[in-house]
């Protein structure tokens, strides 16, 4: 499963300022995958906004 989380759609203030601005991260881009039947692995990636979004 994969799904795009621009910074734009982070409604906190604080988690966006700490999580996004302040490392300038324009968006992220998780992939769940599930490696065992009862169990998840999720790999997130950030790109820098100089990048543009994915």
């Amino acid at each position: 499963m994969l799904h795009q989380q621009t910074i734009d759609e982070i409604a906190h203030k604080a988690y966006r300022a700490a999580c996004y601005r302040h490392p300038n991260v324009s968006d992220r881009q998780p992939l769940l995958v599930p490696p065992a039947e009862d169990m998840w692995l999720s790999v997130n990636l950030y790109r820098d906004r100089s990048r543009g979004l994915f």
